[in-house]
């Protein structure tokens, strides 16, 4: 069973998010306030209260590769979870989507860059782990995060 931290930190992969999507002020990197209504699955409409990178390493036993700057993450208070938007690593990262089995591969130039697991035929979940308070990221510099890689 996950605990509440590891359901804070984990990612949906959505394919009908226009952004990468966080309640989660404390995993930003780099951060803007802004006020911009954002409309969700139910139609309802919530307010963004910023807009930056969060820091997301992937992982997931035989896949380490180093932290990648999530960029133009909006955070929304409102927010029940993490929303990794797929629409927006194809059209403006050049991220090519491989499905196979229980697994997404998330690849650019030919290089994995991170996964996710198919939990159902609805759901998948990014393999790895966000930073998720201050001391990682106050040492996001140190971890060479690509802030300009725009994921």
């Amino acid at each position: 069973m996950l605990s509440h931290s590891n359901i804070d930190g984990l990612w949906i992969v959505d394919t009908s998010a226009t952004a990468h999507m966080t309640p989660h002020r404390a995993f930003f990197v780099t951060y803007e306030p802004c006020s911009t209504p954002v409309r969700v699955a139910n139609g309802n409409i919530v307010h963004a209260a910023g807009v930056g990178t969060v820091a997301f390493v992937p992982g997931q036993g035989v896949l380490d590769k180093p932290a990648v700057g999530l960029t133009k993450v909006v955070h929304v208070p409102d927010l029940q979870c993490n929303l990794l938007s797929v629409p927006y690593l194809v059209q403006n990262s050049g991220i090519i989507v491989h499905t196979e089995d229980d697994s997404m591969l998330f690849a650019q130039n030919g290089t994995v860059l991170f996964m996710a697991t198919i939990i159902d035929a609805c759901a998948a979940h990014l393999d790895g782990v966000t930073a998720p308070n201050d001391s990682v990221v106050a040492s996001a510099h140190r971890m060479k995060i690509p802030t300009d890689l725009a994921l």
